[in-house]
């Protein structure tokens, strides 16, 4: 009875957990033969559909933490779990996705092209894709554009071509690393609440999504909580709910209760920076 009730337990982890890091330490060795600490003993667990946000000092491992995740570095100590099982085996299954700052097109190849590239490498794959490309490019707004080539592309579109082609199989789960880190403020914005859009309307289950930004407006804009890392050696500070109803939009970041769940992490960052600590996104 007993081992019946733990299996239960396990198997409702499973569903309900889309990715958990448990003691995940990471640990380079530098060109001297020493050793640089970059995360130590990191836990956190992202619930199935969640959105969840990491933010944290510059230099504090919030990319390694994402690589980890991802399967893109082996941890030193720790382990990483994504669907239940490795990421490895959830990248081989189509059912991880991965978007980074920068957009990494093919120069010459077209927004449709680009898009269709992961068909492409993995005509073995078991995996089916999710939606059609023309389905794909309509859901990022770029039908009209498909034709066009990286180089005639805003910053903002190039990395909704980046979405599109994460999204061609499905993926249940999506890792983000400063994917709007290089846009000017006014097009972040819109790319944040055009990556709600798009996570809500695309196939299959709303997808889980772990995100990596420095700003912190972006983070409450976007999450249903926040990860505040420390400084390096990153740990979890704390870890925030952001208690604001969904759907979200620009209008609401000018409201209070937005602008006090920024000032609640923004002073979690200033307590660990001290003096050092600065940012655009304080209230006015």
């Amino acid at each position: 009875m007993v081992q019946a009730s733990a299996q239960s337990r396990s198997k409702s982890a499973a569903t309900t957990t889309a990715l958990r890091l448990h003691d995940v330490s990471v640990r380079y060795v530098g060109g001297r033969g020493g050793e640089l600490a970059a995360l130590e003993k990191v836990s956190l667990d992202l619930g199935a559909g969640e959105f969840l946000s990491v933010v944290g000092p510059s230099g504090c491992g919030k990319t390694s933490l994402l690589r980890v995740a991802g399967g893109l570095l082996t941890p030193s100590e720790g382990t990483a779990e994504v669907l239940g099982g490795s990421p490895a085996e959830a990248q081989e299954a189509k059912r991880l996705g991965l978007v980074f700052q920068e957009p990494a097109l093919l120069p010459w190849r077209d927004v449709r092209s680009n898009v269709r590239l992961p068909l492409e490498v993995n005509r073995s794959a078991t995996a089916q894709p999710a939606a059609s490309v023309d389905e794909l490019l309509h859901l990022v707004g770029l039908t009209e554009f498909e034709a066009y080539r990286p180089h005639e592309l805003s910053g903002g579109m190039q990395q909704r071509v980046a979405l599109a082609r994460a999204l061609v199989f499905g993926p249940e789960v999506l890792l983000m690393d400063e994917p709007f880190g290089a846009l000017d403020e006014i097009t972040r914005e819109q790319m944040r609440y055009e990556l709600l859009r798009v996570r809500d309307s695309a196939a299959g289950a709303r997808k889980s999504v772990l995100f990596v930004t420095h700003s912190v407006a972006e983070a409450v804009a976007l999450s249903d909580r926040v990860a505040v890392m420390s400084r390096r050696p990153g740990q979890i500070k704390a870890i925030m709910p952001i208690e604001l109803a969904r759907p979200r939009s620009p209008e609401e970041e000018r409201s209070n209760a937005f602008l006090d769940q920024v000032d609640r992490i923004r002073a979690l960052l200033r307590d660990e920076l001290g003096d050092g600590f600065s940012g655009s996104d304080a209230r006015p």
